[in-house]
C-alpha cells in the first residue's frame, strides 16, 4: 500500500477516496502493530514540495521504527517468486501475470522467461505510476514484442 503524499490536496490524490493519506497513514499503523507485513513508498513527481517529499518517509520511518520494517522484494526475489507460483499453480491456476506497467517491457521480458505468460491487461488512464515518475505503462506499440 502506497503511502504516496501527507499531502491529500494534491492534484493526483484530490478526489480519490482510497488515496486519503490520514486512511493510508492509519492502514499502515494498523498493519505494523498486528505486524503484518506489506510494502510502502512514496510518489515523487505528482506535484510535491520538497518538504512534501520529506513528510512522508519522515512519517513512514517513524511507523516502522514502531513496529518493525520489512524490506521490499529484491528484483531476483520477484523474478523467483513468478517462477515458483508457474510451478506451484500446475493444473489450478493456467496463467501467471506480471505488471509491465510497474515493471516496464523489459522487465516483463524477463519474467516471460521465468514462467510468466501473460503480460497484463489494457489500461484505459494508467496514472499511478505515470505520476510517480515511471518511463512505461501508458501505451505498448502493436509492433512491441
Amino acid at each position: 500500500m502506497m503511502l504516496e503524499s501527507l499531502h491529500a490536496d494534491l492534484p493526483a490524490l484530490r478526489g480519490a477516496p482510497d488515496k486519503v493519506p490520514t486512511r493510508r497513514l492509519a492502514t499502515l499503523e494498523a498493519a505494523g502493530a498486528q505486524a503484518i507485513p506489506f510494502t510502502t513508498g512514496i510518489l515523487v513527481g505528482i506535484g510535491e514540495s520538497p518538504a512534501d517529499r520529506l513528510a512522508a518517509p519522515t512519517a513512514i520511518a517513524e511507523s516502522h521504527r514502531r513496529h518493525g520494517a520489512r524490506r521490499g522484494p529484491t528484483w531476483r526475489e520477484v523474478v523467483l517468486i513468478h517462477a515458483i507460483a508457474r510451478i506451484a499453480y500446475r493444473g489450478t491456476i493456467d496463467h501467471i501475470q506480471a505488471s509491465w506497467v510497474k515493471l516496464g517491457l523489459s522487465g516483463a521480458r524477463q519474467l516471460l522467461r521465468a514462467g510468466v505468460d501473460d503480460r497484463g491487461g489494457t489500461l484505459m488512464n494508467e496514472n499511478i505510476s505515470r505520476a510517480a515518475g515511471a518511463s512505461h505503462g501508458q501505451m505498448v506499440a502493436e509492433a512491441e514484442p
